[in-house]
């Protein structure tokens, strides 16, 4: 079956790889860094089946992985839920949606990828703030401006709390 499946697959045009234990597919996936993506079965036979194997590979590689089983019971699916994966496709849906659902692995990792790289670029930008703000020498004060024209105290910096002598937690709400 493996070896139809990379038949199959290496007609769409991808380079494959094909390991014959979920232990062999671990061992592969973490030393080669040509590996883009990972389609495994989640039945693998003796050994560690697909679910583990898939822990093992993404607790050292971010890789799209893909399922493809011949089950499609609720069970068989429920058990690969908490993995994150970009698909799962029945071993009888045809060579079209084997190759649709690469492809859309391949656009779903690579968006999901720029979001990761966009929130670090926010965390990092809101570590700087939070260093400057905080570090201020001049007393800065965040306020909000409710309906009522009432200012109230969302944030102050260490200068704005010495100097008017309140914690943070007092002037918060104020």
């Amino acid at each position: 079956v493996a070896r139809a499946e990379a038949k199959t697959i290496k007609h769409f045009g991808y380079k494959v790889l094909t390991a014959h234990s979920g232990e062999e597919g671990v061992r592969i996936a973490h030393s080669n860094e040509n590996i883009s993506l990972i389609l495994l079965d989640i039945d693998l036979g003796k050994g560690i089946d697909g679910t583990e194997a898939a822990r093992r590979i993404l607790e050292k590689r971010s890789l799209p992985i893909v399922f493809l089983s011949s089950h499609a019971e609720r069970e068989m699916v429920e058990k690969v839920r908490d993995i994150t994966r970009y698909g799962y496709v029945t071993k009888d849906s045809g060579d079209f949606v084997l190759q649709s659902s690469i492809e859309m692995a391949f656009e779903l990792f690579e968006a999901n990828q720029s979001i990761e790289k966009k929130m670090k670029a926010l965390q990092e930008s809101e570590t700087r703030y939070r260093l400057l703000f905080e570090q201020a020498r001049d007393s800065i004060m965040l306020l909000e401006l409710p309906p009522d024209g009432i200012p109230i105290i969302r944030d102050a910096n260490t200068a704005a709390r010495q100097t008017l002598g309140f914690s943070h937690d007092e002037l918060i709400g104020q």
